[in-house]
């Protein structure tokens, strides 16, 4: 028979049902909220015989009153530090403010200013919710590198920066290529006094912490002077000049030549065309030393004879019609296919004496230049050789080119005997290099030897050279004062004056020559032009003798250019700061917080961290719109619950001022709430029903 407790069961569950859905309702303005939902179950455990299939029950129960955890409605916030996770995955982390170790989870992004701060920054508060409960995440504390730790308070940016010491800047300028030259002939010394001294100067203001962030301000004067010759080596692969004495690698190795790439090696271009060009119609083998051309009017005698693009060390003695003898024959042969170039030269002479470095021809040749590759003729064998030194370093013409007297450049072999012999002069050839941005330089020197070559070989090129003058606080490094002074100390190069460069710099095609190979995947030169500057400071109001602190900084000059276009400044930086105030403070996608201040800097404070639960009905409501982690959620090193930042890992990201609302759905909980009313309604009438019948039964038995 029935019995009160089935229906009471119901009027209970049916009670709590209600009580559920009117606390949705009230809480259906609160930020973050979850709507619960009361779970129905029927009960059976207390049926007289577990195994009738016709037990009629024993009522209801509360199974579980279930948070739903999708996402409510994002809504605008006038606070910026209100945050809303946009996306269904992800809770706050908060710590308790009386007990650091006790952990809750909400999804109510209110968030304040506490007024308690960090005993380590005194001038950077914490983030709390409404509750006083702390925000955490990653947290930084030199503001812009975050630690490992999620479990850190998350600080607001401090309301001001203190200053910073200047110990980088880095200065780029475009050197108008079509200025004048300062020549040595002209006596002209560097005088910042007088504008006509130099032609170019830029200003840049740096800071000294220890002058309490005070602005100092450095000049650079530039100053174009002669043309500089830079020696190009090749060692028979690669091409390389020694970088500029302020040159620095950044890698901190050794190397003190700059190397040019494999393809840039590769790829030399000769500009200066030979004189005749032909392809071999018959080989040239060991004991045949003769070439047939098509027509051999404009091969000359003692031409050099060029196979596939290299010097074959090889001339010609004699053409007859098409018939071409060369002085030797071709080591191993020539292919039948062979590119064959002729390189005539460009006069010969025979030396009446030759002593030291100084050769006597019986009368001037108009013919002979400076920088002409000289080379003798072996009267015995017809053989064309080079002309060395001791050494085995070539020798060109140095000096007295037209005359009767030249100079050569080396002391040619005592083992050579070369006076009677004819002596040949060849032109330099010009050669272009592509470099790796695609820039065009040129260069000039001998016909290229193959690749083989056991010795280098040089070539010049010239490159624009400008000098580098610097003050600070119109104080002249390397000049009167010796506390002013740099790393690398050159010469008062014209004149004599007063004043000596900071730095020395040369271009080649309008580029940096420290500055033409880089790291194809970091962009970074081989080199970088940087020179150390160290001078002192004068503290305004300070009247201690000899306390003015030194101010020593790095002057990068990399990206200096040399074209012709007009002078410009390209780049202007430097890393020292004065003090600078607290503008504002914004919440990124990722939940960065990040601070702006006045002078343009930014202060990286903390970045939020989101906690996510698979299993999120094991999550215990703890009031004040939180939850704490239970046996049936996981703690945070569960498998199934993610720790990271926002937008990682599947974790929603972060929208700053806005919060998301309650997602109690009003209309559904009006048309629950009637429901439950009509229930608890009918589970009255049964206990009614069950009243009357007993009351039926106590009459039929006479009571």
């Amino acid at each position: 028979m029935s019995n009160y407790s089935i229906g009471l069961s119901g009027l209970n569950s049916n009670s709590a049902a209600i009580d559920t859905i009117s606390n949705n309702i009230a809480n259906a303005s609160t930020v973050g909220y979850k709507a619960g939902e009361y779970i129905f179950q029927d009960q059976f455990y207390k049926a007289i015989n577990p195994l009738d299939p016709a037990r009629a029950g024993q009522g209801t129960a509360k199974q579980n009153i279930r948070r739903l955890m999708n996402m409510g409605t994002v809504q605008d916030s006038q606070n910026t530090l209100d945050m809303a996770i946009t996306g269904s995955m992800g809770m706050f982390r908060l710590s308790d403010a009386n007990d650091p170790d006790t952990v809750y989870y909400t999804r109510n992004g209110q968030f304040a200013v506490s007024k308690e701060v960090d005993p380590n920054f005194p001038k950077r508060s914490y983030i709390v919710n409404q509750n006083g409960m702390f925000l955490t995440g990653y947290s930084s504390q030199d503001g812009t590198t975050l630690g490992d730790a999620w479990t850190d308070k998350i600080t607001m940016p401090p309301t001001e920066l203190e200053p910073r010491t200047t110990t980088l800047s880095t200065v780029a300028v475009n050197l108008d290529a079509r200025t004048n030259t300062y020549l040595p002939a002209g006596d002209v010394p560097f005088d910042p006094e007088v504008p006509s001294s130099y032609n170019n100067k830029v200003s840049q203001t740096v800071y000294s912490a220890d002058d309490n962030g005070g602005a100092h301000t450095m000049t650079l004067y530039y100053r174009r002077v002669d043309d500089q010759d830079m020696s190009v080596t090749y060692d028979g692969t690669n091409f390389y000049f020694p970088a500029s004495e302020i040159a620095k690698n950044p890698l901190g190795a050794s190397q003190a030549n700059v190397v040019l790439t494999n393809d840039t090696s590769d790829g030399v271009e000769r500009i200066s065309a030979p004189h005749r060009e032909t392809n071999v119609n018959g080989a040239v083998t060991a004991g045949d030393g003769t070439i047939t051309v098509d027509n051999g009017s404009d091969i000359e005698q003692y031409a050099r004879i060029l196979i596939n693009g290299r010097d074959a060390s090889l001339g010609v003695s004699s053409v007859t019609s098409n018939v071409v003898t060369l002085d030797r024959t071709a080591a191993g042969g020539i292919d039948d296919d062979a590119k064959i170039e002729f390189f005539n030269p460009a006069t010969t002479a025979t030396a009446s004496s030759i002593t030291g470095t100084t050769v006597t021809l019986p009368a001037a040749n108009i013919d002979i230049e400076e920088g002409q590759f000289v080379f003798f003729v072996d009267t015995a064998s017809g053989d064309l050789t080079r002309l060395k030194d001791a050494n085995g370093v070539p020798i060109t013409v140095e000096s007295g080119a037209s005359t009767a007297t030249l100079t050569l450049s080396g002391t040619p072999d005592p083992a050579v005997t070369t006076v009677g012999n004819p002596l040949v002069f060849f032109n330099p050839v010009a050669y272009r290099l592509t470099m790796q941005d695609g820039a065009k330089v040129s260069m000039s020197g001998d016909l290229l030897t193959s690749a083989d070559s056991t010795h280098t070989q040089a070539f010049t090129a010239v490159t624009t050279k400008y000098e580098i003058y610097g003050s600070l606080d119109d104080k002249f490094y390397n000049a009167l004062d010796n506390n002013f002074y740099s790393d690398v100390e050159f010469p008062a190069p014209i004149g004599d004056g007063t004043y000596k460069p900071i730095a020395e710099m040369q271009f080649w095609g309008g580029k940096n020559i420290d500055a033409l190979v880089t790291n194809p995947v970091t962009g970074i030169p081989t080199f970088e032009s940087q020179v150390t500057l160290t001078g002192k400071v004068t503290t305004p109001g300070n009247t201690a003798e000899n306390t003015d602190p030194d101010l020593i900084f790095t002057l990068d000059l990399t990206g200096t250019r040399n074209f012709a276009t007009p002078f410009g400044v390209d780049q202007s930086t430097q890393d020292g700061r004065s003090v600078a105030l607290l503008n504002s403070v914004t919440i990124s996608d990722a939940g960065e917080v990040v601070g702006t201040y006045g002078d343009g800097r930014t202060f990286l404070a903390g970045q939020v961290v989101l906690v996510n639960f698979a299993a999120t009905d094991g999550l215990v409501p703890s009031g004040n719109n939180v939850f704490a982690a239970s046996y049936l959620s996981g703690d945070e090193v569960h498998p199934n619950v993610i720790v990271g930042k926002p937008g990682q890992k599947g974790l929603g990201g972060i929208r700053a001022g806005a919060v998301e609302g309650s997602n109690v759905d009003l209309a559904n909980e009006l048309v629950k709430l009637l429901i439950q009313q009509r229930m608890y309604s009918a589970n009255s009438q049964s206990i009614r029903a069950f009243d009357d019948t007993l009351t039926t039964t106590i009459r039929m038995a006479g009571g």
